[in-house]
């Protein structure tokens, strides 16, 4: 009796799913009072109340259904009338619409307006969180993942939230952010992408099939979220420098303005032709206009004749950044604006700092940073007068000119001895008071607390951590709570700063770290790699010439145990070669990555030698990847060595010689 039940079920669910477009198989329903979407009905679930339910029991009559289905022990009960004029009454539990069906690939336009202009804005008071669950449906075959990439302010590291998907495509993440924030999520070879944004402490459910690129959005207060997914995000597409050539600043900023007028109008054609489109849509399409307009102008100062002086960035500013309603981590481009903002202020204080190498000593020694004795004070003089006459050569002089000058200067041995001198002490001493004097740069600027708050978080989490990667000194860290006041970001920065000290006193197997005394001195970078290379004779060797502040070079080594395991049948030699790294965060990234092995070599050369090496192995960007063959000689490839494959591809071929 119990197995013809349990037929008698299948045949049900079966026959539910079978129903083909006559009945609700694969059919969105929206609500015709609100116009939210209200139940969906796919692969033997109900979607409803941002929830996928299972199938467990359905009846019907001509064309009404009644479905009882489950989740984690609740139960809830469908009804779905017959169709009326494309009009179905649904009735679910005790929730009960008049619904229509959602025939679009995103949701309809909202039957009513919706006044409303304010994205949230928490001023990034604390760190808070999101919730994203959803169904993705008609995924590429082999596909169990996707990933998310937040573009909200210092909180968004460079590193992706992988997210699983289940047997059926279900999944659920949850992310920390400091504000709205703007995403994107991703899949592989980008079978699809999804880009929206998400409000502090709300929770989403997105419904995206592949095949038919259908995207729809449940929960409380989702009306933006379905706008963004119907209309997109606005903004500058088209690059202002194609048809300009030897162009000046005023040229870009003309062209600019007439781009951001039309754009403008653009978007008062779409809401004239959609005038129920709600006044936060209005303003998240007014932001990214002028967010883009600027990072487009901020760009300029790359690639126009003239100086980006501080009559342009005031036309930035009074023109697009005064237009623009916080926050600006809510917008497609935000972040890089900030980023960009925070690179030409940051420069400008640099410039302005004129004390010379000897008042800089002073200031340090009577500060108790620094104890010069007298052999110091004459390498410091020698190293004055080798710089003033290294500018006065490489006025006019080619750039291959340039590099060969800089190299012999570095060669000196009292450069090498001031390099040795300017240890971590003084150089964090050196980052308190550039720090003071941006944060009185903004506020000379009259930039808004808000914005400064972003600013400088931005500075510290990408250049200083992410640069850097060690923790700041208790001096330092003090001077940050003092200049920044929105909570979110400070907590932030605290717990960013929590996880260096902990890999600043992690344990690890330090033998992987070399020694550089063998090259001390050597002013040749055929020389350097060879003495280096020697004592692994008769072993390929892949080298990787990488820095603590490259992001791809970190992505890289976070996938070092798994080349090492691939590549381990060829008994082959890592050797890593730091490019301008400090000692500490040398060490961290090692730790962070787990980049150890008994067939590891590190160095952090001095930066004489490791400029020279750099030249002769002909790294033009970072990370560069070379091998080295059983004899010592550098080997030509066509390939980059990015891939794991290509470099077990060519080690494949040295092994056979």
């Amino acid at each position: 009796m119990k197995k013809i039940i349990l037929i008698a079920s299948v045949i049900v669910i079966f026959s539910f799913f079978g129903c083909g477009q006559s009945g609700i198989e694969d059919t969105y329903w929206r609500n015709e009072k609100t116009g939210e979407w209200f139940v969906g009905f796919v692969d033997n679930q109900v979607i409803y109340d941002s929830k996928c339910w299972d199938v467990v029991s359905r009846s019907d009559d001509k064309d009404c259904y009644v479905l009882r289905a489950s989740n984690n022990g609740d139960t809830l009960q469908v009804s779905v009338g017959a169709a009326e004029s494309g009009i179905r009454t649904i009735s679910v539990g005790a929730d009960k619409a008049e619904c229509s069906l959602i025939k679009s690939s995103t949701m309809p336009d909202y039957p009513d307006k919706d006044n409303r202009t304010e994205i949230v804005d928490n001023n990034y008071c604390k760190v808070d969180s999101v919730t994203i669950s959803g169904l993705i449906r008609n995924v590429p075959e082999g596909v169990r993942e996707f990933r998310l990439k937040k573009d909200g302010g210092c909180i968004d590291s460079d590193d992706d939230i992988v997210v699983p998907l289940d047997s059926v495509g279900r999944f659920c993440l949850r992310m920390p952010v400091l504000n709205t924030t703007f995403y994107c999520l991703r899949c592989g070879g980008f079978e699809f992408s999804v880009y929206n944004i998400a409000e502090p402490n709300k929770s989403y459910f997105l419904l995206y099939d592949v095949k038919e690129d259908k995207q729809l959005f449940m929960g409380k207060d989702v009306r933006l979220q379905n706008e963004i997914a119907s209309y997109g995000f606005s903004g500058l597409v088209a690059d202002p420098f194609v048809d300009l050539k030897d162009f000046h600043l005023d040229d870009i900023f003309e062209k600019v303005k007439n781009e951001t007028d039309k754009e403008i109008q653009k978007m008062a054609e779409l809401f004239s032709k959609h005038p129920n489109l709600s006044g936060r849509y209005k303003t998240l399409r007014e932001n990214d206009i002028y967010v883009s307009a600027a990072r487009f102008l901020m760009k300029s100062k790359d690639v126009a004749n003239g100086d980006f002086s501080d009559k342009y960035l005031k036309i930035v500013e009074k023109q697009y950044l005064e237009k623009v309603r916080l926050p600006y981590s809510a917008t497609w481009c935000g972040r890089g604006l900030i980023s960009d903002y925070c690179s030409i202020l940051y420069s400008w204080v640099l410039e302005k700092d004129t004390m010379t190498l000897k008042e800089h000593l002073v200031m340090a020694e009577k500060n108790g940073v620094l104890k010069l004795s007298a052999n110091d004070w004459e390498a410091a003089e020698k190293y004055e007068a080798a710089y003033r006459a290294l500018q006065k050569k490489q006025q006019n002089a080619s750039d291959s000119l340039k590099k060969k000058l800089e190299g012999e200067f570095n060669a000196n041995d009292f450069v090498q001895k001031i390099n040795e001198l300017l240890d971590d002490n003084y150089w964090e001493f050196i980052q308190r008071r550039d720090i003071k004097a941006f944060s009185e740069e903004m506020i000379c600027r009259g930039v808004s607390k808000s914005v400064h708050d972003v600013i400088l978080s931005d500075y510290l989490c990408k250049w200083v951590f992410g640069g850097q990667r060690k923790s700041l000194q208790k001096e330092t860290l003090a001077l940050v709570d003092s200049l920044i006041s929105a909570d979110g970001y400070r907590e932030y920065i605290h717990a960013m700063n929590d996880k260096l000290e902990c890999l600043d006193n992690m344990a690890f197997d330090s033998d992987c770290l070399k020694s550089s005394d063998a090259v001390k001195g050597m002013t040749d970078g055929a020389k350097i790699l060879n003495t280096l290379t020697k004592p692994y004779r008769g072993k390929i060797i892949l080298i990787d010439v990488w820095g603590i502040w490259c992001g791809p070079c970190k992505l890289k080594l976070s996938k070092s145990q798994e080349e090492y395991k691939r590549l381990k049948p060829y008994d082959m030699v890592f050797m890593y070669f730091a490019s301008n790294s400090n000692e500490k965060g040398w060490k961290n990234v090692i730790k962070e990555y787990n980049v150890t092995g008994a067939n590891v070599a590190h160095y952090n050369l001095p930066d004489a030698q490791q400029k020279l090496l750099e030249k002769y192995v002909g790294v033009q960007g970072y990370p560069t990847y070379r091998l080295i063959d059983q004899n010592g000689n550098l080997v030509k490839v066509e390939s980059r060595l990015w891939e794991l494959d290509e470099v077990e591809n060519e080690v494949k071929k040295l092994s056979r010689r």
